[in-house]
Parts: C-alpha cells; sequence; structure tokens
C-alpha cells in the first residue's frame, strides 16, 4: 500500500468519479507500492470491487478517460505469454516540473569577459603590455615597449635559450658568431634566422666555411 498513492485518491473531487470508478480507483491504489509500481490481477479486482467484468471495464475505461490511470499490456519476454496489466496512477502521470535555471552571472563591464574595459580588437584578451592597450605582436614576436631597439623575434632576443640575453639584432649576432667561429662549440642551425646570418656574412664576422662546419647554410 502507498501513503502517496492513497492520498492522492482521497484528494480528488468525489463529484468527478461515478461510485464504481472510486472504488475501483482506491483498489488500485491500495496495490500501488513506490518500489514496484500497481499491476494486480483481473481476478483480484473483480473479487475486491464485487463487480462483473463488464463493470470493472467501464471503470477502468472511465478512469483511464478521465486521466486518472493508464494501461499498458505486458507480455513475458521469454514466452510471450500476457501478464497482468500495469497500472500508471495519476500522480504518476503527471508532468515533471522545468529545472529552474541558475541566476547568469554579473557579465564585466564591455564584454562580459572579466578581462577590463580595454579588450584588443583582435579577441577581446587584453594588452600584455603595460604601456599600451594594443595586442601583442602575432606569430611568437617579442612584447616590447616602443623604444630605439629593433624588434626581432624570440630567439634572436634570447640567443637561443643559452642563458645569455642580447637584446638587440647586432648583439644576437655578435653572441652567435663568437659560438660559429669555434669549431668545438655546439651550434643548433635552428638558433639562427636567416636575417642573422645574411647580417653576420653582411659584417664579416663569420665565413661561410665557419657556416658550413656547423651545419648552417649561408
Amino acid at each position: 500500500m502507498s501513503s502517496v498513492a492513497t492520498h492522492w485518491c482521497f484528494a480528488l473531487d468525489p463529484k468527478s468519479l461515478s461510485d464504481i470508478e472510486f472504488r475501483v480507483l482506491t483498489h488500485l491504489c491500495d496495490c500501488h507500492t513506490p518500489a514496484k509500481g500497481c499491476f494486480p490481477s483481473q481476478a483480484y479486482l473483480l473479487k475486491a470491487t464485487g463487480k462483473s467484468n463488464g463493470g470493472l471495464n467501464n471503470a477502468l475505461r472511465g478512469l483511464e478517460e478521465k486521466g486518472l490511470i493508464k494501461r499498458e499490456k505486458r507480455w513475458d519476454p521469454q514466452n510471450r505469454q500476457r501478464q497482468t496489466t500495469f497500472y500508471f496512477l495519476g500522480f504518476e502521470l503527471l508532468p515533471l516540473a522545468p529545472p529552474t535555471p541558475a541566476d547568469p552571472p554579473e557579465p564585466s563591464p564591455s564584454g562580459g569577459d572579466g578581462l577590463g574595459s580595454n579588450p584588443s580588437p583582435r579577441g577581446g584578451d587584453g594588452a600584455i603590455s603595460t604601456k599600451r592597450p594594443n595586442p601583442s605582436p602575432p606569430n611568437g614576436q617579442t612584447h616590447l615597449h616602443t623604444g630605439g631597439d629593433i624588434t626581432i623575434n624570440n630567439q634572436e632576443r634570447t640567443g637561443g635559450g643559452n642563458g645569455s640575453a642580447p637584446n638587440s639584432l647586432d648583439a644576437a649576432c655578435r653572441f652567435w658568431a663568437a659560438k660559429i667561429q669555434d669549431p668545438e662549440a655546439f651550434v643548433p642551425p635552428s638558433a639562427l634566422t636567416q636575417r642573422m646570418v645574411e647580417e653576420m656574412l653582411r659584417n664579416s664576422m663569420v665565413t661561410p666555411v665557419e657556416l658550413a662546419h656547423h651545419g648552417i647554410e649561408a
């Protein structure tokens, strides 16, 4: 017996049901369990209500037309024999209330991305430089403030990660030229750009032979 089903049944308007419909419905609620549902046999309902087969079926049809029950026929999946009818009661047929959406977070000023009031024109990520709101240069270039230095890429500026930090093209060329002139030094060809090679040759910092020794094309 399900107290939820019983309370639901007795909360219905008695004038909306005939005597036999109410009697059948109360027995259906009495057979309902929260874990397994409601599936009494036709023979049980006939005996419990004291009605004829035709009277019981008319009552069940009337309850279904009023939306108070829904019947579902069942068969054994192994031998396909008919099983007892499964009854869904009205309170189980009520649609679930849609979930209440959470309040959206407050957007930040000028776009709502939480990155300040001066997003960059390209993606809204804000400027990397601390002095001007322009985005950083594309393709791996360094984030340099406006000044007299030549803008060079990261390999030229850092000397390829060898611990030195030349801050101009001339300094980077001198750094690598000293290593190229040493036949025992390790110079990764990828550390030098074509511009650096051309600059070193133009200023006679290295020779084509010295470059070739380290696998660098002149």
